[in-house]
C-alpha cells in the first residue's frame, strides 16, 4: 500500500466531510467518519485541527470496539500533541533568547565593542 497516497486521499476525504458538515450547520466538522466496505472498513478520527487517525479494520471486527478504542486513542493523542506543542514553545523561547544573546556578542566582536 502506498501510504503517502493513502494519507493524501484520507486528508482529502476528511476535508470534504468537513465542508459537508459546514453545509448542514456543524461548525466544528465531524469528529469521526466511518466508511464501510465489503471486506474492510475505515474509521477516520479528527485529532485536533491538523491531525487524523485512520483505522483500517476487517468487517468481522465490531464497530463498537473500534469506536471505544478510537476515542481513547484520540484523547491520548490530543494530550501528547498538547505536551509536544508546549515543549516546542518553551524550547523556541529559550532558543530565541539564547540566539539573541549570542548574536549580540558576535556583533560586538565584529565591531570591536
Amino acid at each position: 500500500m502506498d501510504l503517502g497516497g493513502f494519507a493524501a486521499l484520507t486528508a482529502g476525504n476528511f476535508s470534504a466531510m468537513r465542508e459537508m458538515a459546514n453545509v448542514i450547520g456543524e461548525k466544528d466538522g465531524f469528529k469521526f467518519v466511518f466508511q464501510e466496505g465489503e471486506r474492510r472498513n475505515i474509521y477516520l478520527c479528527n485529532v485536533g485541527f491538523n491531525f487524523l487517525l485512520t483505522i483500517i479494520f476487517e468487517k468481522t471486527v465490531a464497530l463498537g470496539l473500534v469506536r471505544i478504542f478510537a476515542n481513547k486513542a484520540v484523547e491520548n493523542l490530543k494530550q501528547v500533541l498538547a505536551n509536544a506543542q508546549e515543549a516546542e514553545t518553551k524550547t523556541s523561547e529559550v532558543l530565541d533568547v539564547e540566539f539573541g544573546l549570542l548574536l549580540g556578542k558576535e556583533l560586538d566582536k565584529s565591531f570591536n565593542l
